[in-house]
Formats: C-alpha cells, sequence, structure tokens
C-alpha cells in the first residue's frame, strides 16, 4: 500500500513538471509572439480598431478554450493568434510607455516582471503550500481594480491615484503568479490545460508588467 502510494506520488509530480514544462514552453513562444504583434501595433491610433480589437480578445478567449477542446494543434494554433491580437492592442501603450520612460527602462521593467514572475511562481509552485483560499480574495480584489479604473476614466486621474492603482494591479498580479504557478503544479497534465494556463499566465504578466510601468512612470517620468 505505501509503495503504491508512492508510484501515484511520483506520477503526479511527473505530472505537474511536465505541465509546467509545456507552459513554460508555450508562454515563451507566446511572447515572441506578442512583442512582434505590438511592434507592429505601435502606430495604431484609431479607438474604433483597438476597441474591435479588444472585442476579438474577450471573444478569443472562449474561442481558444473551444480549439483546445478539440486538438492541441488548434489550441496552439488559436493560442498564437491570440496572444498576437494581444500585441497589437498593447502595442500603443508599449510606444508611449517607451516615448515617456526610454526604452532601456521600458526593457528592465521586462525583465524586472520576468525575475518576480520567477520568483513567486516557484514560490507557489514548489513551497508545499496549499494556496487555494488566495483565488477568491484576489478575485475580488481583480474586479475592484477594474471598478476603480473605469471610474478613474471618468473623473481622471491624478498623480497620487495612479500611484496607488499601479501598486494594487502590482499586488494583486504578484498574487496571481503565486496562486496560478500554484494551479499548474497541481493539476492534470493535458494540451488543453497547457493552453489555458498559458493564457492565465501571460495575462498575469502582460497586467504586472503595465501596472509597474505605470509606477515607474509617476516616479520617473514627467507630468
Amino acid at each position: 500500500m505505501n509503495l503504491s502510494k508512492t508510484n501515484t506520488s511520483t506520477r503526479t509530480s511527473e505530472d505537474s513538471s511536465t505541465l509546467m514544462a509545456k507552459v513554460m514552453m508555450l508562454l515563451s513562444g507566446s511572447m515572441i509572439i506578442s512583442a512582434i504583434g505590438s511592434y507592429m501595433g505601435q502606430g495604431i491610433t484609431s479607438g474604433w480598431v483597438l476597441l474591435f480589437l479588444i472585442i476579438l480578445l474577450f471573444a478569443g478567449i472562449f474561442g481558444v478554450a473551444a480549439m483546445a477542446a478539440r486538438s492541441a494543434a488548434l489550441g496552439v494554433a488559436g493560442l498564437a493568434i491570440w496572444t498576437f491580437i494581444n500585441g497589437l492592442v498593447m502595442g500603443p501603450a508599449v510606444n508611449m510607455y517607451v516615448q515617456v520612460l526610454g526604452g532601456g527602462v521600458v526593457t528592465m521593467s521586462f525583465l524586472g516582471t520576468a525575475a518576480i514572475m520567477a520568483a513567486l511562481g516557484g514560490y507557489g509552485a514548489l513551497s508545499g503550500r496549499d494556496f487555494s483560499a488566495m483565488g477568491r480574495w484576489l478575485f475580488l480584489g481583480l474586479v475592484g481594480l477594474i471598478i476603480v479604473g473605469v471610474i478613474g476614466i471618468f473623473i481622471g486621474m491624478g498623480h497620487t491615484f495612479n500611484l496607488l492603482y499601479a501598486i494594487g494591479g502590482m499586488v494583486i498580479f504578484a498574487g496571481y503568479f503565486i496562486f496560478d504557478f500554484w494551479r499548474i503544479s497541481n493539476s492534470e497534465n493535458s494540451d488543453y490545460n497547457a493552453v489555458m494556463y498559458t493564457m492565465q499566465v501571460y495575462l498575469d504578466f502582460c497586467n504586472f508588467w503595465f501596472s509597474l510601468m505605470r509606477f515607474l512612470t509617476e516616479v520617473l517620468g514627467d507630468d
């Protein structure tokens, strides 16, 4: 009986390691495709075009899930298209941050986000702690962040508001690094899970990165 439990535990550990490797491989490819999209989308100035792309992004989440459920190849193809569109949407904002902060600071913020994700994600996956309770609080925090952001569009965002909003975003998505990597380490190894978790971690990364650049803009940028 003990031997059976050991074998089951070993298989579970191997499955989670394989799933993690798949997610990291897909995430690396997604970042490259997204970077190409950002470069191509940096000149987009039409609000209608951006709105259309954003609608495609939200619809694409369900589309990629449906494609991944059909086959691994379709899931990966859908993920590639989705991250490219996301890159197009991010292009104008990244270009704006480059103009305000400089290319070097934007690059360092990207690398810093990658380092923070690796550290917090590793803690979530390897600490052996149960982070399931974080999910509800992170979701509530995310909803609150969205509501405050929408309100800020109409009432305007001053320096202090922007600073606190950026810090709040970094805290929430830092928590998601821990939570989502914990989920990966405790999930079944499947191609569907690999695609869907890649999308989630990709969004965690992008949102933390933009929150960090927003923070740096308030601290280092000109008014």
